[in-house]
């Protein structure tokens, strides 16, 4: 079947998602950098030309860009985003999209004196509950995913990569080459795949990379998770 007039695009990478959600609800984003890539010309022309809404059943207090005049480059879909709402040091960078996320930060121990950082062309979802430890930094151009496992007894699967990363492919991880992120982390290849993959067919798709998060007090509507392996990402 053709539809007259019609047009289609190809969301291939999670980059790729990320842009297309954030130039349909932005009227001035543009993520060109300048290499005259057709594919993200036609991505983002795409999503402007329908029209995407920025923000939907969405709550967000407490953070600069999110609630302030800067806010027209995110994308925040049926989230609430509560930061430190006394200076306001939490912050969201531009070009980052937002979705399914509960996060009323306490600093995870009742205290209101943690911050959230979010870099620039995040995707984040299905984060939710305390945050354990004062801050959380998610660097520019990551995805931070949560899911619920469905036989975890309360437990939770984190999925961290760079937006850019091939999911079917080892050539980078969080944005760096894969050989780096080894040689910095002393891990081995045998470390992340088990000896049945063959080198050929070893991928982030079936690398052992995804913690499991256990809620605090089996508490699996408001869970304290741990986010804490990303300061070292950071470093």
């Amino acid at each position: 079947c053709i539809i007259p007039e019609g047009s289609f695009v190809h969301l291939g990478t999670t980059g790729e998602l990320v842009d297309f959600l954030v130039a349909g609800g932005s009227a001035t984003y543009n993520n060109d950098d300048g290499s005259g890539d057709l594919q993200q010309t036609k991505i983002q022309s795409f999503a402007k030309s329908i029209g995407i809404s920025s923000k939907s059943n969405a709550f967000v207090s407490g953070f600069r860009g999110g609630d302030g005049d800067d806010s027209t480059s995110l994308v925040i879909l049926n989230s609430i985003l509560i930061g430190n709402g006394r200076d306001k040091s939490s912050s969201i960078g531009e070009g980052t999209v937002i979705e399914h996320c509960t996060i009323p930060f306490t600093g995870g121990s009742g205290v209101d004196n943690g911050k959230i950082i979010v870099g620039k062309r995040c995707l984040l979802s299905g984060i939710r509950g305390d945050l354990k430890g004062r801050d959380l930094c998610v660097p520019s151009e990551m995805c931070l995913q949560v899911l619920p496992l469905r036989q975890g007894g309360g437990g939770f699967v984190c999925l961290c990569f760079g937006v850019n990363d091939g999911i079917k492919e080892a050539t980078t991880l969080y944005g760096m080459d894969i050989n780096q992120v080894l040689e910095r982390s002393g891990l081995t290849a045998s470390d992340l795949w088990d000896e049945s993959i063959l080198s050929s067919r070893q991928t982030l798709w079936n690398a052992k990379l995804n913690p499991i998060m256990m809620c605090a007090d089996g508490d699996t509507k408001c869970p304290e998770l741990n986010f804490s392996f990303l300061e070292w990402i950071q470093s």
